[in-house]
């Protein structure tokens, strides 16, 4: 193996450089089996979300004013959440963002995961997808599970409306790392995912108050209260979190 020094001319270089501390190996094990048809389902997607994204682009348009005026004016939010047309316009736009959220993720950490777990992006947006699916699944199931137990539907219709609204304004918050990548900006994977945890820190923290305002005024018990934050609310991104970390995208 040869290398070229400061002035250009050539020198040999020792074999053990090939695998040194800097070195990074792709080797063609690590790539998925039919990446150029993977690429091309993804591509597909890829335009089925634009064409989806201008088709709505008048609701998304009445959706997101209200929901920044609501961030922080509980009042308003609940007299937005009485009128059906908004409710119905909020509920598309959230499945736009969790869709938006399946493809942007494959695309910001493609690297990472074709990498370490040889997972195309097409392959890694059906398994966040299919997360993301589940969760919604769980948390709805949760919520409807607890309006029966407890006789009580409205203070927990509000807390999902809530969550949906946080999803909404996550996904606007995560625009501009989209813009970057379409522009051919390269940012290292920590940083993405430090802008991420930045953005939706306060967000679930001014969810995690919308839903105590909730559950006090469904004139629940303090214990029941604190624990229903603490198992359902608290827990399971904390788990999420722990687990990016185990995975070393940070």
């Amino acid at each position: 193996m040869v290398g070229i020094d400061s002035i250009g001319s050539l020198h040999p270089l020792p074999i053990d450089s090939l695998w040194g501390s800097h070195s990074l190996v792709l080797s063609n094990q690590l790539l998925p089996l039919g990446s150029d048809t993977s690429s091309l389902l993804f591509s597909l997607v890829a335009l089925f979300y634009m064409a989806l994204l201008l088709f709505s682009y008048n609701s998304i348009c009445r959706t997101l004013p209200p929901l920044f005026r609501s961030l922080f004016n509980f009042n308003f939010q609940r007299n937005i959440e009485s009128k059906l047309s908004f409710v119905r316009t909020r509920g598309e736009i959230a499945l736009l963002s969790l869709f938006t959220l399946s493809l942007e993720l494959p695309l910001l950490f493609e690297r990472h995961f074709l990498i370490n777990f040889a997972l195309s992006k097409a392959l890694l947006f059906i398994y966040v997808s299919l997360l993301l699916l589940l969760y919604l699944l769980l948390k709805s199931s949760l919520l409807k599970y607890l309006q029966w137990v407890l006789k009580r539907r409205e203070p927990f219709i509000a807390i999902g409306r809530a969550g949906f609204n946080h999803i909404i304004l996550f996904t606007v918050a995560s625009v501009p790392l989209i813009i970057l990548y379409i522009v051919g900006v390269e940012i290292r994977e920590s940083t993405i995912f430090n802008y991420l945890l930045i953005c939706a820190l306060p967000l679930f923290i001014l969810y995690l108050i919308t839903v105590f305002h909730l559950l006090r005024e469904g004139k629940f018990s303090p214990i029941f209260n604190i624990l229903y934050l603490c198992v359902f609310e608290l827990a399971p991104p904390i788990v999420i979190v722990k687990l990016l970390f185990s995975y070393s995208i940070v």
